[in-house]
């Protein structure tokens, strides 16, 4: 592939940037879904690392316990986290 097949324009991201910010003022499940669906961000995996950005977390080691779980089942999980606001506390 291409270079240019990677490349992310300026408008992309600031895109990202601002549905990040918006996001960052959201404080229940419902309302960080609305900036999701205002901003078409349709894929799990794109919500799930635009969540764990918002939320400043570098890295993402799952669900305790080494259950084997779905996309869908740690977005839940990561949105969860992100609802509980205990996040908030550390950055």
């Amino acid at each position: 592939m291409a270079e240019q097949d990677f490349m992310v324009t300026a408008d992309q991201i600031n895109t990202i940037e601002t549905a990040r910010v918006r996001l960052f003022d959201c404080t229940t499940k419902t309302a960080a879904e609305e900036v999701f669906k205002q901003f078409n961000i349709s894929d799990i995996g794109a919500r799930i690392a635009l969540l764990n950005r918002c939320m400043q977390v570098e890295d993402a080691y799952g669900i305790p316990g080494d259950k084997q779980v779905s996309k869908e089942e740690f977005y839940e999980e990561t949105l969860a986290f992100f609802e509980d606001g205990q996040w908030r506390k550390l950055i």
